[in-house]
């Protein structure tokens, strides 16, 4: 009986506590966000209407598969250089919106052509590789 006998220890949640806890839910949901739209480009490509999509070829459609990986290899230089003359949260921030534009700018790309889309698949890892 001893063993039980002690008080429970309290569980309080504090502000800061439940700050922390939705700044890592976000976080969460943001970086899911952008693995998302790098990996649901194959998805979409296979389940649109062959009439709307652009006929690339087997090599084209693996080239943009491939582009946000060599996107990355190419972001992951500038930011460890970067890292020692700016502040994370602003570097962080210039990921995102790096990210963020040139997934707003798939669809616009892919219209202007094969090249233009390539890019804008390459921007995307760039952004990835910079978080």
């Amino acid at each position: 009986l001893t063993r039980f006998s002690h008080s429970p220890v309290s569980c309080t949640f504090s502000h800061t506590s439940m700050l922390r806890f939705i700044i890592l839910l976000v976080t969460t949901a943001c970086l899911t966000q952008l693995h998302t739209n790098l990996s649901i480009h194959k998805y979409v490509s296979t389940c649109e209407d062959k009439d709307a999509r652009a006929n690339y070829t087997n090599t084209r459609s693996t080239m943009l598969q491939l582009a946000p990986a060599f996107g990355t290899l190419a972001g992951l230089m500038p930011i460890s250089v970067s890292l020692l003359k700016h502040s994370k949260k602003r570097l962080f921030l210039v990921a995102g919106a790096i990210s963020t534009v040139a997934t707003a700018m798939v669809p616009l790309c892919e219209r202007l052509g094969f090249s233009f889309h390539l890019i804008a698949r390459l921007t995307q890892g760039v952004g990835l590789g910079m978080i």
